[in-house]
């Protein structure tokens, strides 16, 4: 399937991107970075992202935000403590144990 622009059209149904998060996961849950985000708790209101101010390492996802461990530094050299974290309403943002 193609759009008019000749481009092949990718289905943007939800069950292709909660496919794609569940392949995605385990793998995420691998990587050194020591902070994510709760899909069950985020409510998707942004606050994190706007804090996300230097390396935009916090993106939004479906049906949660997403934060890219190659750009997380956890606000090391421009912050004392990840500024994320605090300016969540739903304490979403956790550290890795």
């Amino acid at each position: 399937m193609t759009g008019p622009d000749g481009r092949t059209k990718i289905p943007a149904d939800r069950q292709v991107f909660q496919d794609l998060r569940s392949f995605w996961k385990p793998l995420m849950e691998e990587l050194p970075m020591a902070m994510f985000i709760d899909d069950s708790l985020c409510t998707a209101c942004g606050c994190c992202m706007d804090e996300c101010d230097k390396n935009h390492a916090i993106s939004e996802g479906d049906p949660a935000y997403v934060i890219d461990p190659a750009k997380c530094t956890e606000c090391k050299g421009d912050a004392p403590a990840p500024k994320c974290q605090p300016v969540c309403p739903v304490e979403a943002i956790q550290k890795k144990a």
